[in-house]
């Protein structure tokens, strides 16, 4: 998803956001170009050419991170609400059933509910499809831990 970052010194630039994704950390684009920047810290010149440090901070469970332009805060999305966190924070449940295996469902479940709260689909969308992704991710959980229960077992027996 790519968020427009509106600033005056950066007016006419094209300065954008595009948020993680599963194996790729929030980027950074200005002109049409990717900005390097060192651990969430970049150095760009405005419209006058003077150097602006802009820094980008994680958000909890948030695919959005918190900007900052020069030392101030910009507002990129509104914070989620807290039962929205609790809503998608539900498969984290499966940590204390399943372990790694159920922390690795769980947090995946909770960053695509994350993504889909971010997303421009309507309200009611929202909570079905992470309600659906929460569901899903219990199935699979147990399907998992009994092919992995049947293959240890298996293995035992031979």
């Amino acid at each position: 998803m790519d968020i427009e970052i509106k600033h005056p010194r950066f007016e006419g630039r094209g300065l954008k956001l595009q948020t993680a994704g599963f194996f790729t950390g929030p980027r950074l684009w200005i002109d049409g170009a990717f900005i390097k920047g060192k651990r969430g810290n970049y150095e760009v010149r405005d419209n006058t050419g003077a150097p602006v440090a802009i820094r980008l901070a994680p958000s909890f469970l948030d695919p959005i991170p918190r900007l900052d332009i020069a030392g101030d805060r910009v507002e990129l999305a509104r914070p989620l609400a807290w039962y929205e966190y609790v809503w998608m924070g539900l498969p984290i449940a499966l940590v204390f059933t399943g372990g790694g295996l159920g922390a690795a469902i769980g947090f995946g479940a909770v960053y695509s509910s994350a993504r889909v709260f971010r997303s421009e689909l309507s309200t009611p969308v929202k909570y079905l499809l992470t309600g659906l992704i929460s569901m899903g991710a219990t199935l699979v959980f147990f399907v998992l831990a009994v092919l992995i229960q049947i293959l240890i077992k298996g293995a035992r027996s031979h």
